[in-house]
């Protein structure tokens, strides 16, 4: 006899997956005085992917077939600063290495690397099971950059820890 209650069709299925248990792993940024940077992040959004379709006709009806991927080209995610304030500063230089803002530097108003590749790291989105273990694979977005580093709040009256938004700009992304 099956059992149909929700118990009974619950109890062979796996723990559903957390929503905080992140970690974002980037390799070192050449220039950059750190070595690889891991974050844990409050919040990240996994992209969305289409396959766009391809219209045909056969005797007079029209019919489709799968066509080239595309991806959304952006990922935000929240950061947790640290006291050490390493994230933000980390994320900074990458942004100063990619476009110089600095007016006293020698390459103000231009990039400090000469291509993409020497800016461009394949970010890991290392996720984790409910008891702290490892989940089988990761998210990797490929030829990832920092987009955007958000508004940091920083308020006397309130004991919550320092958060920011980060926005990263990526080619494509796979799970391994």
């Amino acid at each position: 006899m099956a059992n149909f209650t929700i118990a009974g069709r619950l109890k062979n299925l796996p723990d559903i997956q957390r929503t905080y248990q992140w970690e974002l792993y980037i390799p070192s940024i050449a220039e950059l005085d750190q070595d690889d940077m891991v974050l844990r992040v409050r919040n990240v959004v996994i992209p969305g992917r289409t396959i766009q379709p391809i219209e045909s006709y056969f005797l007079g009806s029209k019919q489709f077939h799968p066509g080239k991927s595309e991806y959304v080209g952006t990922f935000p995610v929240q950061i947790e600063e640290m006291e050490d304030g390493k994230a933000h500063q980390a994320l900074h230089s990458w942004q100063q290495l990619i476009w110089d803002a600095d007016p006293n530097s020698s390459t103000a108003g231009q990039s400090k690397v000469n291509g993409k590749r020497d800016y461009t790291r394949d970010i890991v989105l290392k996720m984790y099971k409910n008891n702290g273990t490892k989940m089988d694979k990761d998210i990797v977005f490929y030829n990832s950059w920092v987009q955007n580093v958000g508004d940091a709040v920083l308020d006397y009256t309130a004991s919550e820890s320092l958060k920011f938004e980060c926005t990263f700009q990526y080619d494509y992304w796979l799970t391994r």
